[in-house]
């Protein structure tokens, strides 16, 4: 019913759902059924994050460079160079791409990739030139959102929505008061949102990231030809850096000075009460503030005089250059913010009614704080629901003991319309509930691990097609560490290639009388 309304006002619908598995999900099977059986025209297009698809420039990067015998600019940025196996993966994958065989997003590769692979040829938004990259015109990332002018439906996940948000809405989705959203598998957005406008940070592993400032930037003004703002600049930061390590040291002595509590093997955490954080610990943070916020300052100056030479408004030697240093200052500045707001949630007090959490982890190694906002209701209301459209909020688990009232307190919708809606399906008839007798409870991760492990070739031997869920990666890969070989070839698992390779594979295999788990 969304569709027609949001025609009839000039709207773009936007449904938004949890994960990239349930947008595709509905991309590919739920609308193209609705728009066949309903008479609606409508058109529609899936929207993910950049970091999802191939950047073409990182991707020349790691090739280019490879057995050259030159240091690649990436790399004195302090980014690894690839090795032989990821050479061959990014070999096939710019194959695939010039052959028109691979659209260059992460979900469409039919094979699964490690992630320390894919983070080495994609990027985020600082790390993008935009239309100033030679690769503009092939870039899958902006193909994929010129698709969205003029779109009727938009399915985006809920980390997609938020990122917009977050950079003021319209930057890669419409703008909010352009849009009227379907949030779908709602029970998660307060969650997300405390997850997305959290801060973290591990001390030691940022002052080592901060003594390597000045020789990762260092080099820069002797490439262009020593121009004075660049001079100054490597100057400048190298002295913020310099401090801000000296201030997280002083940091670091005084957090481990607080009482821990033991969680985990090798982790301990202290929580402050009401996220209260103790005054010579806030007086620590806030005197980093001034230098946090002066590197930060310094890479987005940085930054932006890279683009002016890239744009030829500078008269700097090699010039041409400057879009290789783009992508990796532009990850500079981005931890730098992050850090920034990470000492600025421990330093300053808390807006009226934005109380944060605050804690302490100790790992083996390090230290990390934490902080994140315990009602996620007032950002929701402040960014999303007093600028949208409208909004319709649908889930088969938003109530608790038949009542909204928790959820719409947390989700900052109080007072707002609720409606229970029974199911449809008439699951007395259509299906079997069964609880097989088990002698160990799930708590117990070994012994309930190996007794899944022993059930299952029971469970699923008269089957042709089963789907066998687990709660979490850990127990699956453990389940099938245990199981008979004789089993595996039966299996199709995720992770060992994409989900649209997996399903299409397992539908072939029943189409065709073999089994298939």
């Amino acid at each position: 019913a969304a569709i027609p309304i949001a025609r009839a006002l000039g709207k773009t619908l936007v449904i938004s759902t949890a994960t990239v598995a349930l947008q595709e999900q509905v991309v590919l099977k739920d609308l193209p059924d609705l728009k066949a059986r309903s008479g609606l025209e409508f058109n529609f297009a899936l929207a993910k994050g950049r970091g999802r698809d191939l950047c073409l420039k990182r991707l020349d990067d790691r090739l280019r460079y490879h057995d050259s015998g030159e240091t690649p600019l990436f790399e004195s940025l302090g980014f690894e160079s690839a090795g032989a196996d990821q050479v061959r993966l990014y070999q096939s994958m710019l194959t695939a791409f010039s052959e028109r065989r691979w659209d260059g997003e992460l979900d469409s590769w039919p094979d699964a990739v490690a992630r320390e692979d894919w983070g080495g040829v994609t990027t985020d938004h600082r790390g993008c030139t935009n239309n100033r990259c030679a690769y503009f015109k092939q870039c899958p990332f902006f193909r994929a959102r010129n698709t969205l002018e003029g779109t009727d439906v938009i399915v985006a996940n809920h980390d997609l929505v938020l990122a917009d948000l977050s950079l003021g809405g319209g930057a890669v989705l419409p703008e909010p008061e352009e849009a009227i959203y379907v949030v779908d598998e709602a029970h998660h957005l307060p969650e997300k949102t405390q997850t997305h406008f959290s801060a973290n940070g591990r001390l030691r592993a940022t002052i080592g990231w901060l003594d390597s400032v000045q020789s990762l930037v260092g080099p820069m003004p002797q490439r262009f030809g020593r121009p004075d703002a660049l001079v100054h600049l490597a100057t400048r930061l190298a002295d913020f850096a310099g401090r801000c390590a000296e201030g997280l040291g002083t940091l670091e002595s005084a957090v481990q000075a607080l009482d821990f509590e033991p969680r985990d093997e090798g982790l301990a955490t202290c929580r402050f009460p009401v996220g209260q954080v103790p005054d010579g610990l806030r007086e620590i943070a806030a005197a980093l503030l001034e230098p946090f916020g002066a590197l930060a300052d310094e890479l987005t100056r940085g930054h932006d005089l890279l683009v002016e030479a890239q744009e030829g408004k500078l008269d700097w030697e090699r010039a041409f250059e400057a879009e290789d240093w783009l992508p990796g200052l532009g990850q500079l500045e981005t931890r730098a913010q992050a850090m920034l707001a990470l000492v600025r949630a421990f330093a300053l007090e808390d807006a009226p009614g934005q109380t944060q959490a605050r804690w302490v982890n100790r790992y083996v190694e390090d230290v990390e704080l934490v902080s994140a906002p315990i009602e996620p209701g007032t950002l929701l209301a402040e960014a999303f629901w007093s600028r949208c459209h409208g909004a319709i909020l649908t889930s088969a688990t938003l109530t608790a003991v038949a009542r909204f009232d928790r959820f719409l307190e947390r989700a900052g919708l109080n007072g707002r319309m609720a409606v229970r809606i029974q199911s449809p399906f008439d699951f007395p008839n259509i299906a079997r509930f069964v609880v097989p007798p088990l002698s160990t409870e799930p708590g117990d991760f070994e012994g309930h691990t190996n007794e899944v492990a022993r059930l299952l070739p029971d469970l699923v031997a008269d089957d042709p097609g089963v789907l066998v869920l687990f709660t979490s990666w850990r127990q699956m890969l453990a389940v099938l560490d245990r199981l008979e070989p004789s089993l595996k070839p039966l299996l199709k698992v995720q992770g060992e290639g994409s989900k649209q390779a997996l399903l299409a594979a397992h539908a072939e295999d029943v189409k065709a009388g073999r089994q298939s788990v």
